[in-house]
């Protein structure tokens, strides 16, 4: 018998939430968004929901995204000489949080949960007795490859920036990876999922917000006030492929294209 977390036993209404997608589609500003609305608790690629979460949080203590809710695990661990199991990790999340008020969801945003879907929903399933409601963040695959080519020469880049479009559109996983293992899932499982376009949350935040809040069961107007104070058309460099890779549709492959007209990406 698996033991329930006793911050579940003391919030039974609780909820938890998956954020995941495309990198450089919004997963991270979608995560801090949601950590500044009172009912939700959202921590940045922890892994808890992940079978090897123990191995990783060893590894790497990494903090909460949005400084409302920042919560130093670190200095947590080291302060009780503890080594946090995935069950425990929603005491701490609720002991380490500035409010008092525990809230209806807990999650963690990685889009490395796309590798392994099926995998974390058992694994979720086994532990906390509950299936995830689950966040997918997507975006033109254009301005992805741009954020990826544009980060490649920036300090701390990462596996997934690469030095060209052309490496980017070949390299695996690409964003045609993620959105086929997104799409392959969605049609082998019924699932309690909201799919949401970065695009969206630009041109229409208020009635993102109103979605997203009802389907999570959170309160619709601080969930408006935490979107639309979060995003920006100035800050997304949004459409910045066109300038420095015009010709980057024709480089697209068919397969690309097809999947962007499935997700009602103009292409």
């Amino acid at each position: 018998m698996v033991r329930m977390p006793k911050i579940f036993l003391d919030n039974k209404g609780s909820h938890i939430l998956l954020v995941t997608g495309c990198y450089r589609s919004g997963t991270t500003a979608m995560a801090a968004a949601l950590n500044r609305h009172k009912d939700i608790f959202c921590s940045n690629e922890m892994r808890v929901f992940s079978k090897n979460f123990l191995f990783y949080f060893a590894k790497n203590n990494k903090g909460i995204p949005g400084d409302d809710r920042y919560m130093d695990m670190e200095k947590w661990l080291a302060e009780n000489k503890k080594i946090v199991t995935s069950r425990e990790y929603f005491d701490i999340a609720n002991i380490c949080r500035k409010n008092e008020a525990k809230p209806k969801i807990f999650g963690d945003k990685l889009p490395a949960y796309l590798n392994s879907m099926v995998e974390s929903l058992d694994y979720i399933k086994s532990i906390w007795e509950v299936y995830p409601k689950i966040i997918l963040m997507y975006r033109d695959p254009r301005d992805v490859i741009e954020s990826q080519v544009r980060r490649w020469s920036s300090p701390g880049a990462v596996f997934w920036t690469h030095p060209d479009p052309i490496s980017a559109i070949s390299s695996f996983p690409s964003w045609l990876d993620r959105m086929t293992a997104w799409s392959d899932f969605r049609n082998k499982f019924d699932i309690d999922c909201i799919e949401i376009r970065y695009e969206s949350l630009l041109d229409r935040p208020v009635e993102t917000a109103e979605s997203l809040a009802i389907y999570l069961d959170v309160d619709v107007e601080e969930m408006k006030e935490v979107l639309t104070s979060g995003y920006s058309n100035e800050r997304s460099n949004r459409g910045k492929w066109k300038e420095k890779y015009p010709d980057l549709t024709d480089l697209l492959p068919e397969k690309w294209k097809i999947m962007m007209e499935k997700y009602s990406i103009p292409i």
